[in-house]
């Protein structure tokens, strides 16, 4: 992806890809780069929420600034479609289990074209594996549970 990214610094599909990479790397600085840079493609975030999501992760950090992009989406989200399962996932980045939770509860509700994909393991949200409410969303649609 570093050499992706070299070439073209602003490929959208790359950086949202290392945006999650760096993160399960423990490199939290060069997903938040990614993020910023994924962000103004993919949802409608203004340049003065972009700047301020900086001077967030600058002064509190990764989980801070996620947080308050995720504030944003769900802003958005009742304006126009955000995929719910983005919500869902990010929350669970930042380990605001309750919330991501919420997130795949209403991406069951409106079909969220990546639901099916829940229990496979690409949402990497293994914490909720043994959760109520998440077994309990894998039943209403028929999947199996997941191996922990």
């Amino acid at each position: 992806l570093d050499n992706m990214l070299a070439k073209d610094p602003d490929d959208f599909l790359t950086n949202g890809l290392m945006e999650n990479a760096a993160l399960f790397c423990g490199d939290s600085n060069k997903s938040f780069k990614a993020c910023l840079r994924y962000i103004p493609q993919t949802y409608e975030i203004n340049e003065e929420s972009i700047n301020q999501f900086e001077m967030t992760y600058n002064k509190s950090g990764y989980y801070a600034a996620y947080a308050e992009f995720l504030q944003q989406l769900e802003i958005l989200y009742d304006k126009k479609y955000v995929p719910p399962g983005n919500l869902a996932i990010g929350y669970y980045f930042i380990n605001q289990d309750d919330k991501a939770l919420k997130w795949i509860e209403k991406a069951l509700e409106v079909h969220d074209s990546s639901i099916p994909y829940l229990g496979t393991g690409l949402w990497n949200c293994t914490r909720l594996y043994d959760n109520p409410r998440f077994i309990e969303v894998l039943k209403k649609i028929n999947l199996p549970l997941p191996k922990n």
